[in-house]
């Protein structure tokens, strides 16, 4: 508390912007950011051994080429600042037929069918009946 005082009555209230420098540093250089999105845009090398790149595999790379070790959630973090997101397949079953799908695509309706605009007073669907307001018991 007494350090942003002692910048203030020093050099008035632009001393109390935020300074460079503060905060971890980012796992990798300058440059080395701009390298591995070209490595990871260049696609898996023979040497990779896989035909599709994964975050195991980022994380290998990040070891080997770079020299940083991250956890697997950090390497997902600094591909998604790289501007990388992650593919996400649809599940196919193996026995399904492309065929019968595809057919059952075009006559099936577009979503569920729409509400009613308007439910008549008299008929609530909350289970009973509603007494009138006016309705007077007699003792």
């Amino acid at each position: 508390m007494y350090a942003w005082v002692a910048r203030y009555n020093a050099d008035g209230p632009d001393a109390l912007d935020d300074r460079p420098g503060r905060g971890r540093k980012g796992p990798l250089t300058d440059d080395e950011p701009q390298r591995l999105k070209a490595r990871l845009l260049a696609g898996p090398t023979e040497a990779d051994g896989v035909c599709t790149l994964r975050g195991e595999d980022f994380r290998r790379i990040l070891h080997d080429e770079f020299g940083v070790v991250r956890s697997l959630q950090d390497v997902y973090d600094l591909l998604h600042r790289l501007g990388f997101e992650p593919l996400r397949p649809r599940p196919q079953h193996p026995g399904g037929d492309a065929e019968a799908q595809a057919a059952f695509k075009k006559v099936s309706s577009s979503g569920s069918l729409p509400s009613p605009s308007h439910i008549p007073a008299g008929e609530s669907r909350s289970g009973s009946r509603p007494r009138p307001a006016s309705a007077r018991r007699e003792c």
